[in-house]
């Protein structure tokens, strides 16, 4: 059988590219299949290799490139997000007549495994805080303030199949634990269903609805099924059988109210009693003037927020480095909410914001968008298009025009040793640096490949296809060695 490679050889002639078409492929063999790539060369642009490179086509997670070089443009690598705890209210006597805030600034990586080696040692910042004051007794309620952020906290563009997991976890004004909890279970016999065994971090307020059963196989097919704010998570599809522990992973619902329960359940533990609630916050500005007294029983209005202790994230160029280094889909949708922010848009930002921003950056910087569709900042929605001379844009200018050049190359996985494409491209010469990106009946690619003294932009898109993804991505390894072996060697 033909290969792909093959099939889409490039009309080369010594001079450069031929004006003749690429030969396209053979619909017996690959129906429907869309292919687009461009090879080029950073310095200079000449164009080594290109197919379709202005066809609208879906970019997967290929797509954060976008977000990413942004982001690093727009807020700066040492760019940190905070998270703020503070009260209101008046202090007597060991006691807070007023409440306890959790101010949330937009930080996804707010007890994140990817960041903290114990994720949630910043409550016990918090609780020292609120200690160090003196406080014995909180005679208001424990507010989580996610203002910051609407309450749009999914693309209404993502799949149903896909809401409740943890790749497409909501995007809140205060995030926790990536906002996402792991499901134990315990699988016995096919056909059976297998046992929860636990739920970490601890929701108490989750209903699981197992549906899930055992087949004999090493594949997990397991989805939740849910919907931001709702704590009901459904289970299908199946686990192998006969495991002692198998894990599962799913989104928190609501992560500001979980946190705001969090705290007030270590407060307590603490010996720190709470006469208030729990409660969240997803408006701008402050509900309620609280109302609290002086020791002779005057009422006082209290207006000023003091804040007891700022949380700091790493900076912004370590959260791209895990962003394009693990696909990071929840870090990326909360970098384009910042972008509106940088922009001058007003809290609550909104997704469609830092869409409209990023595109808007992308056009003044020379690249024509003029086929793009975006709908998510993570190429998430199987709705996104983009073109492969776009995104070869992009990646070029990365490399000539931005101070944060070396940073952003770093950022990406380098082929056949790490990451998400550490099966990919072990053949290949030279230092190649790429991201990939993969759904359904797409895979994708972009990145650099350096070879002695030269830089090449590549990008690899390939939609529609009914084969299996491994033999796609063979295929695609084939074009970029022959048009190494034709072009670059």
């Amino acid at each position: 059988m033909r290969t792909l490679s093959l099939l889409c050889l490039l009309c080369i002639c010594g001079c450069g590219l031929s004006a003749e078409k690429s030969i396209q492929l053979r619909t017996d063999e690959y129906p429907g299949t869309s292919l687009a790539y461009v090879v080029q060369e950073v310095q200079s642009g000449e164009l080594l290799a290109e197919m379709n490179s202005g066809q609208a086509s879906v970019p997967a997670s290929v797509g954060k490139l976008l977000t990413t070089g942004a982001a690093l443009e727009m807020l700066g690598p040492e760019k940190r997000f905070k998270t703020e705890l503070a009260y209101r209210g008046l202090l007597e006597k060991g006691s807070l007549k007023g409440d306890l805030y959790i101010l949330g600034g937009g930080d996804p990586s707010l007890g994140s495994e990817y960041t903290e080696e114990q994720p949630d040692s910043f409550l016990q910042n918090w609780v020292q805080a609120v200690k160090q004051l003196g406080i014995s007794c909180i005679e208001g309620d424990i507010i989580a303030d996610a203002s910051i952020f609407d309450e749009e906290a999914v693309s209404p563009y993502w799949l149903w199949e896909d809401l409740g997991n943890y790749y497409a976890a909501g995007v809140y004004g205060l995030a926790v634990f990536d906002n996402m909890f792991r499901l134990g279970l315990k699988s016995g016999l096919p056909g059976t269903k297998p046992d929860i065994l636990y739920l970490k971090p601890v929701l108490p307020d989750m209903q699981i609805i197992n549906n899930l059963t055992t087949k004999e196989n090493t594949k997990d097919s397991a989805y939740f099924y849910g919907i931001p704010y709702s704590w009901e998570r459904v289970l299908y599809g199946s686990v192998p059988a006969g495991k002692e522990e198998f894990i599962i992973r799913g989104d928190i619902p609501d992560p500001p109210a979980y946190l705001a329960f969090r705290l007030q359940q270590e407060l307590i533990k603490a010996g720190i009693s709470i006469q208030g609630k729990v409660c969240t916050k997803n408006k701008p500005g402050f509900v309620r003037e609280p109302l609290v007294f002086d020791s002779s029983n005057n009422p006082l209005i209290v207006k000023a927020a003091v804040v007891l202790y700022t949380r700091y994230s790493k900076p912004l160029g370590e959260l791209v480095k895990i962003i394009n280094y693990h696909s990071h889909n929840l870090y990326t949708e909360y970098l384009l909410r910042h972008l509106a922010l940088a922009a001058g848009a007003k809290a609550p930002v909104s997704a469609r914001a830092g869409l409209e921003v990023l595109q808007r950056f992308w056009a003044q910087k020379g690249v024509d968008i003029s086929t793009w569709q975006l709908y998510d900042a993570s190429g998430l929605s199987p709705l996104n298009r983009v073109d492969a001379a776009g995104l070869a844009a992009v990646l070029r200018y990365m490399a000539l025009e931005s101070p944060q050049a070396d940073l952003f190359f770093n950022s990406l996985p380098q082929a056949a040793l790490e990451g998400t494409v550490v099966n990919f491209g072990k053949k290949l010469p030279g230092t190649l640096r790429i991201k990939s990106g993969s759904m359904k009946s797409v895979t994708a690619y972009a990145g650099y490949l350096q070879l002695k003294d030269k830089t090449y932009v590549v990008v690899l898109l390939c939609n529609q296809y009914k084969q299996p993804a491994a033999r796609i991505r063979t295929e695609m390894e084939q074009v970029l060695k022959t048009i190494y072996n034709k072009r670059l060697k």
